[in-house]
């Protein structure tokens, strides 16, 4: 991140703050990361973030949010975001395979996480992909061949959705989630087919038979009314 300094706006102090996001990063945050390069947080804000082609700006869990701008801005403070790259949510997990043996049965799909937060005025150019994590796919059971005897203590899992890092597949044999995909479906031995994940901004898939259904995609945008599109790139997911 680069070029930082202290400059007058007419008669008003203002701190000018340009951030060039060069490699994959979790979790932005606008003013936080304003305050660490030297803003008092307390002159007006003219903040300028770069989102270099093919990096991508994930998050930890599906409860945060991949870029958010923060909030408590002074008056006359300025964002604006330019998107060449990814800015994604975590994909939800796969849901847990049942075990019929003991009767426990199958794990619904976990929802995808959001991908960006508004809580200030901002300025979007986006000429990327802005994706809420695709939801995890609903677990089954294990069969015997026939597709009638539990064989198995444990069941197959749904894969996991899209995001970054991606949903994990649910255990036993669910498959995780990429970047662009959720995760594919597992079968059981009987045939029957756990739910696929999401795709980045999608649903996970209910399993075959319907005992698990899968989690709901994440969000695109959260604060939509704070933000004026200069460009609308790829969304996927909702914008509210």
């Amino acid at each position: 991140m680069t070029g930082v300094a202290q400059m007058m706006l007419g008669c008003a102090p203002g701190y000018a703050f340009t951030a060039a996001i060069a490699a994959n990063t979790q979790n932005y945050n606008v003013r936080a990361a304003a305050l660490a390069s030297g803003w008092d947080g307390a002159v007006p804000l003219l903040a300028e973030i770069t989102v270099e082609a093919g990096v991508v700006v994930g998050s930890s869990s599906t409860g945060a949010y991949a870029f958010d701008t923060g909030a408590g801005f002074p008056a006359g403070s300025r964002i604006r975001l330019v998107n060449n790259g990814s800015i994604v949510g975590r994909g939800g997990n796969g849901g847990a395979g049942g075990n019929a043996y003991y009767g426990t049965p199958p794990a619904n799909g976990g929802n995808g996480g959001p991908a960006l937060r508004a809580q200030a005025a901002i300025a979007i150019a986006n000429a990327g992909t802005i994706a809420g994590g695709g939801g995890g796919g609903g677990g089954t059971h294990t069969w015997s061949t026939d597709g009638e005897t539990p064989t198995s203590y444990n069941g197959v899992g749904g894969g996991g959705g899209g995001g970054s890092p991606a949903g994990s597949g649910g255990s036993p044999g669910g498959h995780s989630g990429s970047l662009t995909a959720g995760g594919t479906y597992a079968t059981n031995g009987g045939g029957a087919r756990s739910g696929a994940g999401g795709s980045p901004g999608n649903a996970g898939g209910s399993a075959q038979h319907g005992e698990a259904s899968g989690g709901a995609g994440g969000a695109a945008v959260v604060g939509n009314a704070y933000v004026v599109w200069e460009g609308a790139g790829t969304r996927l997911g909702s914008v509210s």
